[in-house]
C-alpha cells in the first residue's frame, strides 16, 4: 500500500470534493433558464401572496424572485398572469395511516 501522509491524503480529498462541486455548479448554470412573469408567489414565509412577480428558474433551482428582475436573453418567458407558484408543493391530498394499522395498511395508504 502506498504510504501517504495524512496532510497529502486530506489535500487529495479536498481537491476531489472541489472538482465535484465545480462540475455540479457548471451543470446547474448550463441548464436552460425559465422566467415565470406576472405570477403570484406564495413564499411559505408568511401568509402574504407576492403579486405580479417574476421567478427565474434554472433546472431544478429557483435563482431569483422579485418584481424588477432583469431577464437574460436566453430565458424562456412564460406569462403566468393570474397563476400561482409555490415552492416544493407535492401531494396536495393525502391520508396518514392510523397508528397500529400494520405495514400493509401503511403501504396502501402511502402508495408505496
Amino acid at each position: 500500500m502506498l504510504d501517504m501522509g495524512s496532510t497529502t491524503m486530506a489535500n487529495i480529498i479536498k481537491l476531489f470534493l472541489l472538482s465535484i462541486f465545480i462540475i455540479s455548479a457548471n451543470g446547474a448554470l448550463a441548464a436552460p433558464l425559465t422566467a415565470f412573469t406576472h405570477v403570484n408567489v406564495i413564499t411559505m414565509l408568511d401568509d402574504k401572496i407576492r403579486q405580479d412577480q417574476t421567478v427565474l428558474v434554472s433546472g431544478d433551482r429557483i435563482y431569483s424572485v422579485g418584481a424588477d428582475i432583469e431577464l437574460p436573453d436566453s430565458a424562456t418567458v412564460i406569462n403566468a398572469r393570474g397563476k400561482y407558484l409555490m415552492p416544493g408543493l407535492a401531494e396536495m391530498h393525502g391520508h396518514t395511516p392510523i397508528p397500529g394499522g400494520g405495514s400493509q395498511f401503511v403501504k396502501d395508504m402511502m402508495f408505496l
